[in-house]
């Protein structure tokens, strides 16, 4: 595959094209909605490459998959249309129940610091009640004092690491010193990230107080993040998402106020004779499924099938029957589908779909599928079908093989993958009782014949007089070894096996390697070669798509090296 490079000077106040694949060009943006920026930075060059390439290969497909029409196939638009209102579904409980939850202020903060990270080190004093998993027995008194105290010694010149590694309840200290690497803003506890990136580097802070106890830290250095060069609705997407997990505590409530209250909007009223009637339908529909050995109830069709059960609820003054919850239900895997066995699971159930229906019309309301947030999720979800749908296209265009095709494989194949070793053919008298078994051998040689012994006593297939299926050298353990040392008609002396039972045996006679016949293992060399064909199907069709399209790659953004590959 050949790829050409270009060099682009690099610019961190704005964003660059980082590749083009034929006439489409990606921005670094683009690539790092994808593959974070701070993965990519911490990679060597060898991983970079496999990213880079990754992330080609699945945009390559998508615009193959565009240009071969996929878009029009109505299993696709149906897909596209479902995972885009999912995607609506989520937004609009994004930004009307908790964006509302985060102040100003905390944006404002988080604006203020999201561009940059800091490299910092910490001394974790814990104390008896702090969220430590073995927390130290000093009251939260003795920890704060402790914690000054060390901090007197840094500001005194004792080495941070030394002193980490002396007092630091952190588990990790004895081995990272403190260390706790890079960090960027909305990674940890709010009270210790507004203490920590107000510190200057070199500076050493006061006791910071968490859930964990007083933690004393120092700034080694900072530097850009990876949303420095953001600006605009991504930079606003960004300082919301780092935002939002001060407000985790409150969206269960609030979320729940908010299904209410649209609820109550939409004039929600349930028909309670024609929800008994639904979980009577479903219950019957169990117990039909459970006589045939089958336990999962099909939604979707039992609902489509059903007789006249009449208005289920009244939703904005219309009646709504089974067939309307019916349809909803399809857009969702069957694995999703809810366990109706109850009344309320059934109203419940039938909630959080007029509840979607809702949030749906309040999307385009609130015109949240003109922002830049989900348009990008809308598009990270519809190139990722395309590239699933074209691969499976892909393969599913392979040509299955031939009975020529088969033939020849077993031929080329059949030395080593379908000829069959030497065999021993065996009876086995096989009994639970050690005694039982030296008798038997006694009469044996005494003159009673094997096989109506093996008939009268072997655990082992009696009515065939203990015959064994054929086995290689190598099973059965020590029976197997001593079968193969025999010779045609003698009988071994009593065997004690792993599971504590006795064995007599008598080598009937060994079979000689022969191959397997073409008929029999016709289906499994057929198997083989069509997952060979599927995979040089799709391996094929990839690659071409790195010679159809031209690729650009900006190498100033790949590693600042100008070069042509193949």
């Amino acid at each position: 595959m050949r790829i050409f490079y270009a060099i682009i000077l690099l610019s961190f106040a704005f964003s660059i094209d980082a590749v083009t694949i034929g006439n489409q060009v990606f921005s670094d943006t683009d690539f790092f909605s994808k593959y974070g920026r701070s993965e990519w930075e911490n990679s060597d060059e060898k991983q970079k490459d496999r990213m880079l390439k990754d992330y080609i290969k699945r945009e390559a497909c998508a615009i193959e998959a565009k240009s071969l029409g996929f878009m029009n196939d109505p299993n696709i638009a149906v897909k596209l249309r479902d995972r885009s209102n999912m995607v609506m579904v989520n937004s609009v409980y994004e930004e009307l129940v908790a964006r509302p939850l985060i102040s100003e202020e905390t944006l404002s903060k988080t604006r203020l610091h999201i561009k940059v990270e800091i490299d910092l080190s910490h001394i974790l004093v814990g104390f008896e009640k702090s969220r430590l998993q073995k927390p130290p027995k000093r009251t939260k008194d003795e920890a704060f004092l402790l914690a000054q105290n060390i901090k007197t010694k840094l500001s005194n010149g004792q080495d941070f690491s030394a002193l980490a590694k002396k007092y630091s309840d952190d588990p990790s200290a004895p081995n990272n010193g403190g260390s706790l690497g890079w960090i960027g803003w909305g990674r940890t506890d709010g009270a210790f990230q507004e203490a920590t990136f107000r510190l200057k580097v070199g500076e050493v802070s006061d006791p910071i107080l968490t859930n964990y106890g007083y933690h004393v830290v120092i700034i080694i250095a900072k530097r850009p993040s990876e949303h420095s060069n953001l600006t605009g609705e991504a930079l606003a997407s960004v300082v919301y998402n780092a935002s939002r997990g001060t407000v985790s505590p409150f969206l269960k409530k609030a979320a729940a106020e908010f299904d209410s209250l649209n609820l109550s909007n939409a004039s929600v009223r349930y028909n309670d004779y024609a929800i008994a009637k639904i979980v009577a339908l479903i219950d019957k529909e169990k117990e039909r499924k459970r006589v045939a050995g089958q336990y999962k109830v099909d939604l979707v069709s039992l609902f489509e099938s059903s007789g006249n059960i009449g208005v289920v609820c009244v939703y904005n003054n219309r009646g709504i029957g089974i067939k309307w919850f019916a349809q909803k239900l399809r857009s969702s895997p069957s694995s999703r589908h809810p366990n109706l066995d109850s009344v309320d699971n059934v109203m419940a159930a039938f909630n959080i779909i007029i509840l979607q229906d809702i949030a749906l019309t309040l999307g385009q309301k609130e015109n949240i599928n003109n922002k830049a947030v989900y348009k990008n999720k809308v598009d990270a979800m519809e190139n990722s079908l395309l590239y699933d749908t074209y691969l499976k296209w892909l393969v599913n265009s392979a040509p299955l093989p031939d009975s020529l095709q088969v033939k020849a494989y077993y031929n080329e194949n059949k030395n080593k993958k379908y000829k069959d070793p030497i065999k021993a053919l065996v009876r086995e008298i096989k009994v639970l009782d050690r005694a039982l078994a030296d008798s038997l051998l006694l009469e044996i040689q005494f003159g009673f014949d094997f096989e109506e012994a093996a008939v009268l006593f072997s655990k082992t297939s009696p009515s065939r007089g203990g015959l064994m299926s054929p086995f290689a050298e190598g099973k059965y353990n020590n029976l197997g070894e001593i079968a193969f040392s025999l010779q045609a008609g003698e009988i071994s002396s009593v065997i004690e096996n792993l599971d504590r039972s006795y064995s007599i045996i008598r080598l009937e006679k060994m079979l000689p390697e022969q191959y397997s016949k073409l008929n029999n293992v016709y289906s499994r060399i057929e198997s083989v070669l069509t997952r060979l064909s599927q995979n040089d199907a799709k391996s094929n069709g990839v690659e071409g798509l790195f010679k159809k399209h031209q690729i650009v790659i900006n190498k100033g953004f790949f590693n600042g090296e100008t070069v042509e590959a193949d």
